[in-house]
This record gives C-alpha cells, sequence and structure tokens, in this order.
C-alpha cells in the first residue's frame, strides 16, 4: 500500500447527500458538482445514497431527491464508519407544482399530494410523495442530527458564486471552476433529461410559475391543499395571498366544482350486485350523480368484464360532462370532483406503482380523444378475444405513448388515492386517503379451490367489508336520526332548530340515503323562510333547484318557497323548469294560477282556474285551494273593474274581501311542510 493510499484511508471519509423536493434543482446542482469537484466519486446517474454507505475508499457524493424520506436509514448505514453531510434543496412550492419533466411531456410533475414515479419500458405512475410530505420530510431532516445544509433553487440560480463557496465549506470538498459555467461541461446521458435542455443560467424563469397558463393549476392545488400557504409563509415565499387573488382573474374555472356523472354496471342475480349495491349507497350517501346499469351476464365474468369499452362508449357519447367509470365492487369516501377538475386531458387512467394500468377507475373527459381512446380499446380487444380488458387499455395506452412528446390523445394519471385497493395499496402508501377504495370481489372466486394465500386474501377482505359495511349502516342510523328529529321540530314550527337540524342533516356522512341531496336543500331553505331569514332561504332552495334534475314535484314545491319568500322572480323561473318536466300537471297549472294572482293578472289566473276546476285529473285534496283562489281572483278582478269604473272609495269597499282565513290560509295546501 503506498504512503498516499494509507493517508487517504487514515483521513476520515465522507458521504455528502442531496436531496429534498422533486424539481427543485438537486439535478442541476449536482451536475454543477460533477463538473468541479475533482477528490470525490460522483456516479453518472441517479443514485440512493445507501447503496454507498458500505464504501471507504473514499469521499462520495450521490444525488436522489427521495432520500428524503430516507435519512434515518442512511444515517444507522453509515454511522460509525464514515461522516455524512446532507444538502436539503428547496424551491418555490409554487414553482415546483408548475415544473415538468420530460419523461411525462406535456404533464405537470407533481402536486400537492403526489408525484410521477417513472417506471422504465412501462408507464409512469403518480405515486410517488408530494410536496406537502416532503416538506414535512424536509423539517425533520433540518431538525435533526446530522449536519444539513438547505439550498434554495432561486439563491442557487441568482447566485451560483455564493452557493459555491458555501457548499465548499460545508462539505470540504475542493471545487475547482465555476458553477455558472455547467453549461459549457459535458453531462452524463442520464443526468440529462430532468434538465428539460442544457442552457446558462437564468434568473429570469424563476418566476415563471406566475404565467397565466399556469394560474387554473395552482388555484386548483392550494384550494384542495391550504396548508399550502403556511408552508409558502414559512419558508419566505410569500407573506400574503394577494399572488392568489391576482391568479384568480386569470382563471375563474379553478372555483368550478361541479360535479360529473359517475357511471358503472354490474350483473344481476350474481355476487356482484350486492356489490354494486354497497358501491350505490357509498356514492348516494354523498349527494353525486350515479348512472349504474343492470346488464344480463355475458356468460362469465372475462367476458362480462371486455364488455367495459362498449358499455363505456355507449355512456360517453350518450351523456354531457365528464364522466368517472368505478367497479361495481368499490365504494367511495369523499366527492372525487374537486380534484378530478384538475384533469382537462381526455382521460386519465389509474394504475399500480409499477405502471401497469388498473381499468376499475377511469375518468373520461368530454371530448372527441375519449371517444377515440374507447374506440381504440374496443379495436385492441377484438385483435386478442382472450385479453383482460384491462391488458388491452394498456397496449393502447402503451401505442399512444410512442412519441411521448405529441401523443394522439392526451391520456393523465391518477393518484392512488382514485383507485386505493383496499390493501395492497396501502402498503405501497401507507398515508393514502382513498376517494375511492376497490374491494377486490375477484378474490372470492379465487379462494374457492385456491392456495392459502389467496383465503388469505379473502379473509382480509371480508374483514374490510364488515367494517365498511358498520360506517354505512352508521351513517344511514345518524341520518334518519337527524331526519327524524326535523319534522318533529317543524311540527312543533320551531323553524329555526329545524333549519340547524337540516343543516346537519347536509353535513352528514350519510345524508342522500334518507332524502335525496336536493330534497335536503328544498326543506333546509323552507325551514330558513319560514324562520325569517329570507336570504339564506332562497340560496338553498336554488340550490334545490339546480339540483332537481326533472323531479316536477320538487320543482313545484321550490315555487311555493319562493313565492313564500316574496321572490316570484326565482318562482317563475322554478315554474318554467315544473313545465318542462310536467306539462299539463294540474300541480304545476295550480303553481301557475297562485303566481299570477301574486302577479294580480287575476284575468289569466282565473281561465286557468276555471280549466282546473274542470279537469278531473285535479286531486280533491286540491279543488278547496283552487276555489278559494278563484274567489281571490275574481276579487281582484272586481276590485281592478270598479277603480276603472271611478267607482268611489266608499262603494269599493262594499266589494267582499276574502278574508285571510277563508283563502290565504289554504291558498298553500303544503304551507306546514318545510
Amino acid at each position: 500500500m503506498t504512503a498516499s493510499r494509507s493517508l487517504r484511508l487514515a483521513a476520515v471519509t465522507t458521504q455528502t447527500v442531496i436531496c429534498g423536493f422533486s424539481r427543485s434543482g438537486s439535478t442541476l446542482l449536482y451536475n454543477m458538482l460533477r463538473g468541479t469537484v475533482a477528490d470525490a466519486e460522483m456516479p453518472e446517474r441517479e443514485a440512493g445514497a445507501r447503496q454507498f454507505a458500505g464504501r471507504m475508499d473514499g469521499d462520495i457524493v450521490t444525488k436522489r431527491p427521495l432520500d428524503i424520506f430516507e435519512i434515518g436509514r442512511i444515517e444507522d448505514a453509515v454511522a460509525g464508519r464514515k461522516a455524512l453531510k446532507v444538502i436539503v434543496m428547496l424551491r418555490d412550492p409554487r414553482a415546483l407544482m408548475t415544473s415538468m419533466h420530460g419523461g411525462v411531456a406535456g404533464e405537470y410533475f407533481q402536486g400537492f399530494d403526489h408525484c410521477f414515479q417513472l417506471n422504465a419500458d412501462r408507464l409512469p405512475s403518480y405515486f410517488n410523495p408530494g410536496i406537502v410530505d416532503t416538506e414535512r420530510a424536509v423539517r425533520e431532516t433540518l431538525a435533526g442530527r446530522t449536519e444539513t445544509l438547505a439550498v434554495r433553487y432561486e439563491d442557487l440560480i441568482a447566485a451560483p458564486d455564493r452557493i459555491q463557496a458555501q457548499i465548499a465549506d460545508f462539505t470540504g470538498l475542493a471545487l475547482n471552476g465555476d458553477f455558472r459555467d455547467v453549461h459549457r461541461r459535458p453531462i452524463a446521458e442520464k443526468l440529462t433529461p430532468q434538465l428539460n435542455g442544457v442552457r446558462a443560467l437564468d434568473a429570469s424563469r424563476v418566476a415563471g410559475w406566475s404565467a397565466p397558463e399556469h394560474a387554473a393549476r395552482l388555484l386548483r392545488q392550494f384550494r384542495l391543499a391550504p396548508e399550502l400557504f403556511d408552508m409558502l409563509e414559512r419558508w419566505g415565499y410569500a407573506r400574503d395571498r394577494r399572488w392568489f387573488d391576482a391568479l384568480a382573474a386569470h382563471a375563474p374555472e379553478a372555483f368550478d366544482d361541479a360535479p360529473g356523472t359517475i357511471v358503472g354496471y354490474y350483473t344481476p342475480g350474481t355476487h356482484y350486485e350486492a356489490e354494486a349495491r354497497r358501491m350505490e349507497a357509498s356514492i348516494r350517501r354523498l349527494g353525486l350523480k350515479l348512472e349504474l346499469l343492470a346488464i344480463d351476464s355475458a356468460g362469465d365474468w372475462l367476458a362480462n368484464v371486455r364488455r367495459k369499452p362498449q358499455i363505456l362508449l355507449e355512456q360517453r357519447r350518450r351523456l354531457r360532462g365528464p364522466l368517472l367509470y368505478v367497479d361495481a365492487d368499490a365504494v367511495m369516501h369523499r366527492d372525487p370532483w374537486p380534484y378530478l377538475r384538475l384533469y382537462d386531458g381526455d382521460a386519465a387512467i389509474a394504475n399500480h406503482q409499477t405502471g401497469e394500468i388498473i381499468s376499475a377507475t377511469l375518468l373520461l373527459n368530454d371530448t372527441p380523444g375519449a371517444v377515440a381512446l374507447l374506440e381504440a380499446w374496443i379495436a385492441e380487444q377484438a385483435r386478442d378475444p382472450a385479453a383482460w380488458d384491462q391488458w388491452s387499455l394498456q397496449k393502447v395506452v402503451q401505442a399512444n405513448r410512442a412519441d411521448p412528446f405529441s401523443p394522439p390523445l392526451r391520456v393523465q394519471y391518477l393518484p392512488p388515492s382514485m383507485c386505493c385497493v383496499f390493501d395492497r395499496t396501502r402498503r405501497a402508501v401507507p398515508s393514502v386517503d382513498p376517494f375511492i377504495e376497490q374491494l377486490q370481489a375477484s378474490r372470492v372466486f379465487r379462494a374457492a379451490g385456491g392456495s392459502e394465500k389467496d383465503r388469505d386474501n379473502l379473509e382480509r377482505r371480508e374483514q374490510r367489508i364488515a367494517e365498511i359495511d358498520r360506517e354505512l349502516s352508521a351513517a344511514q342510523t345518524q341520518s334518519r336520526l337527524l331526519l327524524k328529529q326535523a319534522k318533529a321540530q317543524l311540527a312543533a314550527k320551531d323553524y329555526a332548530r329545524a333549519a340547524e337540524s337540516f343543516a346537519a342533516l347536509l353535513e352528514a356522512a350519510d345524508s342522500d340515503s334518507v332524502l335525496p341531496r336536493a330534497e335536503l336543500h328544498r326543506r333546509y331553505g323552507s325551514a330558513l323562510i319560514h324562520a325569517g331569514e329570507t336570504a339564506r332561504g332562497v340560496a338553498q332552495t336554488r340550490k334545490a333547484l339546480a339540483a332537481a334534475d326533472g323531479n316536477a314535484d320538487l320543482l313545484c314545491r321550490c315555487v311555493d318557497d319562493f313565492h313564500r319568500a316574496g321572490d316570484n322572480a326565482a318562482g317563475w323561473e322554478a315554474l318554467a323548469l315544473a313545465e318542462r318536466a310536467a306539462p299539463g300537471s294540474p300541480e304545476v297549472r295550480l303553481r301557475r294560477a297562485r303566481l299570477l294572482v301574486a302577479d294580480n293578472r287575476a284575468q289569466e289566473a282565473s281561465v286557468v282556474l276555471d280549466e282546473l276546476l274542470h279537469d278531473p285529473e285535479l286531486a280533491a285534496t286540491h279543488r278547496p285551494s283552487v276555489e278559494k283562489l278563484m274567489e281571490r281572483a275574481r276579487f281582484l278582478i272586481a276590485h281592478a273593474a270598479a277603480q276603472q269604473a271611478d267607482m268611489p272609495a266608499s262603494a269599493a269597499e262594499e266589494i267582499p274581501k276574502p278574508t285571510a282565513t277563508s283563502w290565504l290560509g289554504r291558498l298553500w295546501p303544503g304551507r306546514k311542510k318545510a
């Protein structure tokens, strides 16, 4: 062994780890170091630090953003063997969530919840930790026992000489040359894709996140995760929300959380019918629109699942707005639509962490591209009659990525929370908070005559289903109690408390199991109007109107409530919808007569009322109301005629006036109903 070799081994070996946020400049810094470090090993690719923990033949520098989650294990691996230095890369969260990567061309690389994982020769998956979890790990690392240096991307771009000096002092590495010349030096092939091109440092690009084309993205991300505002302040990037308000002017669509339609199908008379009913209950309790089709079995499981693209194509052509397909053996825990509004492509797929597609959840936007995707899926299945439906979809999506920079269809990627296999996904992403949980009904059939592992998988499924069924049952019980309480308060004319009960019912997890969402809003609004809170009551009744979906009875009651609130303009709006839903209905014509009387159009009202009195379909319970309303109309006609004839006031006063008890109290047969 040479003397120089002996001296080198006697010195303390140092391992420097570069980690932190993805898209925070870690690759740029690593290439800067590779061009200036002369006395340390630096691999020509991104590499995890732990695989080099046993190397003792000199200093080494590695770069991998996800190592921020491995610091404890890295510390244990090098403990007592060599020194550990950690450089933590930071960047404005707004820039992080608007940054792109060549591996997923045309898509934002990370969001508040997840970041893309690039899988060699496979589809990428949106599984890696996002900004919120990474920031938590960053704070833990900076507060830990290991020596750390925080480097902001913005400082690296604006003041590379100062950062170079800081890093040299922190690591003890000899740095020859300037960081700012990084674009002039050769860069290893596996370290270029992350850079999106090699160019000179340009501080003017730092605030690129503020461009109008990113406004909708940022606004919705911060709406979904308000803790991002605290993060901006914590790292000194923004002290207030004026930037948010400025972007809002460019993208009002970022505040549109309007739901689309959830679609699904099942085969009646099979095990999947019970699965579908559970899914339906979980979706109805959220007040979301569901189109659940019962489809006769095609003979076996494979034949039934292969019908999926054809069924979805028919639904896509028939329905407007975004569609979210969900397998029947799933449950929905949260309203997914505010999140799904992030997706503006043709479709969004779910996949496993490995990149393998799961066709159990699929977003289809209302675009020609979504139709083209389904048609291509059907054609691919025709080429391979024995293929599982999601294998065919995998081939279609892979073929679409043949030219990753200009694919014919824009297919995006859903997070694991949109297709959380109840046990498998939770093992991969323990922190997942599912919107949609897949319960894998196929395990029932695999366990029959299957292996011990298949039986264990089925047992886990049965345990999870028991938990979910208890949750759904408990939620239904709570909702029923609230509804019973509200009805009792209405009977006692305690409208203020009834309104509070309806408000609580709207917040309940399973309110839709006891009453449709639209009816709940109407009853809440009616109680508020009765309690004297007219503005709030009208607002709730308008929500009922928006969700009425052609329910003529509900629309008629909305007319009543608007009239009671004195908002006849809204009453006419509701009546127009009711007349489209049930043209010629006595109930609807009765509401028209009431509004005409309220608007002092008594002559028109009397014509409608006369027709009603001679209509055999008029319910007997409504006849007294029609007669009293006719009495009121005739009084108004006579009063108007007297005024037109310049009848003396004393004589006009002699015209019999219907009293409140004789007509007003019976004017609204549903008056006491809220």
